[in-house]
């Protein structure tokens, strides 16, 4: 059970690193001030590693299921890619402001990257949560520097929430902390910085 643990942490931070977010453009860019966003309250912002408000692992997802579970909501489909292979994403935002972006594989929840803060997993971790708080919580974190698109971020996990990926950025995004394990003397690059967004995977029960 532990090897299949770390084998699904590890698969999910590769995933993270090389695939999710890949060839996208920065959903923080060209946003307007947060004073003018208004968050609707009718949301269910319930954050657990089996539920991201009302979406499980069992979703359905597509446009209108999107419109429907978030109302109010834009919600915009497009076709990104990674090393020559095209994949669909779903961006989800409100009053221009980045929400989700949802990953679909054959009409079904694969993953989602979550940037608003409202959702806090059970209650306590959120994007903007200090990475020392993170470690307070969770316990250790396995950390991997990213590659390609995803250079100059850390991507950060735990045994305790297999599911989930903690993406910071680097204070320092040198050569030797791309696609590298971040241990030691090199997680330095990392503390003091706060979450910038979540990659959540729903487990799923074994067949």
């Amino acid at each position: 059970m532990l090897a299949a643990t770390r084998g699904r942490r590890a698969a999910l931070l590769v995933a993270a690193t090389l695939s999710l977010g890949a060839c996208k453009s920065d959903p923080k860019e060209a946003q307007p001030a947060k004073a003018a966003l208004d968050k609707p309250r009718s949301w269910d912002t319930t954050f657990t590693s089996e539920r991201l408000g009302p979406l499980t692992a069992s979703s359905k997802i597509d446009e209108a299921t999107l419109r429907s579970s978030f109302p109010g909501a834009d919600v915009a489909r497009r076709v990104d890619s990674s090393e020559g292979d095209e994949f669909e994403v779903f961006e989800v935002t409100r009053a221009g402001e980045p929400v989700f972006r949802v990953y679909p594989a054959s009409g079904a929840l694969s993953a989602v990257e979550v940037y608003a803060d409202e959702y806090r997993l059970d209650g306590a971790i959120a994007v903007g949560t200090p990475f020392e708080q993170l470690q307070t919580r969770l316990g250790d974190l396995e950390c991997f520097g990213g590659a390609e698109e995803n250079a100059g971020r850390a991507f950060c996990s735990s045994a305790s929430e297999a599911g989930l990926v903690f993406v910071f950025p680097l204070h320092d995004p040198r050569s030797e902390l791309y696609a590298a394990p971040l241990e030691g003397d090199k997680l330095a690059a990392v503390a003091g910085q706060a979450i910038e967004y979540i990659v959540w995977t729903p487990e799923r029960a074994e067949p």
